[in-house]
């Protein structure tokens, strides 16, 4: 047995259930539906989906220690409870081998918000977001924690080489 089958076993019943998950649904586009930035979607994940995520963390934490990084966003000259950071479970790659089905819920997410925003019509810049991010695949797969006893905020950052972001929360 590997560590996501034991996890399921011992997963609490309620997550358990035979009943179907609601789809991904945009309810709102910000700063406005005519130049949306951001999309906010609900029913992202379903809880047993979102369940065999951080189930997927603690194993390749656990497994795989060097898939986790704690990081500041603070420069060497910031102060750090001011600059925020986050600790980081790099899970690329074992979302797709392990829990095929939602790194699909995952791609399939950022499909509506990039419908619903209309975000392939947008041309700025050299690059337009034009791209089905299920066509474009995933980057990197990270899953993010805020422990209040180190990190007090999320603090200014920039996430760079990618064309989209979803943030679940």
């Amino acid at each position: 047995e590997n560590c996501m089958t034991e996890k399921s076993k011992n997963r609490p019943r309620e997550f358990q259930s035979e009943t179907t998950p609601a789809e991904p649904t945009v309810s709102a586009l910000y700063p406005d539906k005519h130049s949306p930035t951001l999309a906010v979607v609900d029913f992202a994940l379903s809880d047993e989906e979102a369940a065999t995520f951080q189930d997927l963390r603690d194993c390749v934490k656990h497994y795989h220690p060097r898939q986790f990084v704690r990081r500041s966003f603070a420069g060497p000259d910031d102060d750090f409870e001011q600059e925020g950071g986050n600790d980081a479970t790099f899970v690329g790659g074992f979302v797709q081998l392990f829990a095929p089905g939602v790194a699909a819920k995952l791609c399939e997410t950022a499909r509506v918000a990039w419908k619903k925003s209309e975000w392939f019509k947008i041309e700025d810049g050299e690059v337009p977001f034009q791209f089905d991010p299920c066509k474009l695949g995933m980057r990197t797969t990270e899953y993010l924690s805020y422990d209040p006893s180190g990190w007090s905020a999320l603090g200014g950052h920039t996430d760079i080489g990618t064309m989209y972001t979803i943030l679940l929360l």
